[in-house]
């Protein structure tokens, strides 16, 4: 081969590598990072709940103040193709490559409850209040690694619809929209049963469907979007309603 052909080919083969890092440089200035998103089908969710009637022994459809306490703790892996990029907080991890995320969401939830039994067995029921959610999530490539704390605080509101088996089980669903500060929003379907084991004490339990999407954009980091399934199973105390007053 002729010397102007070697250096001709080698003149090529540098403008190609010029060009390479270019592009890599400047998909890296200009691209949005891409979401931090998953899904773990098998997060077991322990639940509290505890709820105290505010009306009488007399009411039909008694209003309670209810108060409970969640937790959902999962992982997932994500791909990333090449000029594909997360960041959490200060670290950006690129791909090609997998990101590992370990995620925990606990919530608290405040507010009101009534259920309304109808004819047949069934009964409507709605709560609203005031919720707030921790999640703590935490992302790591390798010998990379970095953990976030997002807190959200918002109202709550749900809908339900229950079956009664018998006089102390019940079959239910329940839909549950959390809509919190920093464009947090949370949703959570239950599907399971309800065994009333004493007058101030039960059991739920069954399977539900959870979705948390965090849409903060903080110094071009990455949006959060998280998916769990699984079952839960849910404590639930309740104080017994108040007498009516006798009249004098």
């Amino acid at each position: 081969m002729s010397p102007s052909l070697v250096l001709h080919s080698e003149g090529l083969r540098r403008a190609s590598s010029v060009a390479l890092s270019c592009l890599a440089l400047v998909s890296s200035c200009t691209a949005t990072p891409e979401d931090i998103e998953g899904e773990d089908r098998g997060v077991f969710s322990p639940r509290l709940r505890a709820s105290l009637p505010l009306g009488d022994a007399s009411d039909e459809d008694p209003l309670e103040l209810e108060l409970e306490l969640a937790n959902d703790s999962g992982d997932f892996t994500q791909a990333l193709e090449p000029f594909e990029f997360v960041q959490l907080d200060d670290l950006r991890i690129d791909g090609p490559g997998e990101v590992e995320t370990e995620f925990s969401l606990s919530t608290a939830f405040l507010g009101l409850h009534r259920r309304i039994d109808m004819d047949g067995g069934l009964a409507f029921g709605w709560a609203a209040g005031v919720e707030v959610t921790h999640l703590d999530i935490e992302v790591s490539s390798g010998a990379l690694r970095e953990s976030d704390v997002h807190d959200a605080l918002g109202p709550r509101f749900a809908l339900e619809l229950a079956f009664e088996m018998r006089e102390d089980l019940e079959v239910f669903a329940r839909d549950a929209f959390f809509f919190g500060t920093n464009d947090t929003y949370h949703t959570v379907l239950d599907l399971g049963a309800s065994w009333q084991a004493h007058p101030s004490f039960g059991l739920i339990a069954g399977w539900h469907f959870g979705y948390l999407e965090d849409d903060v954009d903080s110094g071009g980091r990455s949006r959060i979007e998280l998916r769990s399934s699984g079952p839960f199973v849910t404590l639930a105390f309740s104080l017994p309603r108040r007498g009516r007053a006798e009249p004098p």
